[in-house]
């Protein structure tokens, strides 16, 4: 056991080390042109960065609708809201998404679900938030395609679909061990669980509204992205940008830091330079996108989450 264990840890260490590399990697080569990146963000559109600020939080609405969709409960709009916002801070002081997972399993909670119900509904939630980013890749592959008909400005290389798929066959290999490990537990809720299942039988537009807003949810967040690139001058279409947020988002979730320090940062760098953009401006946009939507967000969130703990919304009525 203690063997196990020792084991598991190095593995662990040996992973930190081996992407705080990769990080450090994409990033230290840019520092000789910070100056450059700092004069390029002094340059940049008030007006472009606010509304980028905008589309960031616009996506804690959306992520507060799908919640209420999932919902097996009536939940309030404005306690839904005040905990997504909350999350914005949770999230960025604990790594991979881990305490916005349980704040909103908390939450639901709060509200009357069982433990089963609340995981199931939050695991559902991220299955729905990976199936809307990949049917807007294929919508905005599309319309780009129809707009432009031709996409030779877009680098997407062959190795980088590859490892997509890759991630994708390792993501469904880790759920089914995941889910032959607990299969016991599965058993044991077996009741509950046909409940869920039975309740979203029969709301099945609930679940293709919630899958809707998961995309509007993404698209904000891209539309982030390429406002922060126009307010710098980086004329790139919405694909190339999309591009550059996934590769951004998966780089910053596998990244062992609060809120995906070090590694969303790099991974946004190569991105846009991969797209032909100068470095200095791709550092800056990087830079200029974490702005509005890691430290903006943790601020507000940081308010939220005083005004959460304050009203008690993570606590059953009554408790």
């Amino acid at each position: 056991m203690t063997t196990t264990i020792t084991r598991k840890r190095i593995i662990v260490s040996l992973v930190i080390l081996l992407l705080a590399a990769v990080g450090l990697y994409g990033l230290l080569p840019q520092m000789g042109d910070f100056k450059s990146s700092l004069t390029a963000l002094q340059d940049s559109s008030p007006a472009l960065v606010l509304a980028a600020v905008g589309c960031s939080l616009l996506a804690t609405v959306w992520a507060a609708l799908i919640y209420m969709l999932l919902s097996l409960k009536r939940l309030a709009f404005g306690a839904t809201l005040a905990v997504q916002l909350a999350g914005l801070f949770i999230n960025r002081v604990l790594p991979a998404g881990i305490g916005g997972l349980g704040l909103n399993f908390l939450y639901l909670r709060a509200h009357r679900h069982t433990g089963m119900q609340a995981t199931t509904i939050v695991a559902l939630n991220n299955l729905l938030g990976a199936a809307g980013h990949a049917v807007l890749a294929v919508v905005i592959v599309v319309v780009s395609s129809l707009a432009f008909k031709d996409l030779h400005n877009v680098d997407v290389s062959s190795q980088a679909v590859a490892a997509g798929v890759a991630l994708v066959v390792l993501a469904m290999l880790a759920g089914a061990m995941y889910l032959r490990r607990h299969a016991a537990r599965a058993r044991k809720w077996k009741h509950q669980l046909g409940v869920l299942v039975g309740y979203y039988g029969r709301h099945p537009v609930r679940l293709v509204v919630a899958l809707c807003i998961s995309m509007l949810l993404t698209l904000s967040n891209v539309m982030a992205l390429w406002l922060c690139c126009q307010a710098l001058g980086i004329s790139l279409s919405m694909l190339q940008v999309f591009v550059v947020f996934t590769l951004g988002v998966a780089v910053g979730t596998a990244t062992p830091t609060p809120g995906g320090i070090g590694g969303a940062e790099a991974a946004l760098t190569a991105g846009l330079i991969a797209q032909g953009v100068d470095v200095p401006l791709a550092l800056a946009a990087a830079l200029l996108y974490r702005f509005a939507s890691f430290w903006i967000g943790l601020l507000v969130g940081a308010g939220a989450t005083a005004a959460v703990f304050s009203r008690r919304l993570l606590r059953a009525s009554g408790a």
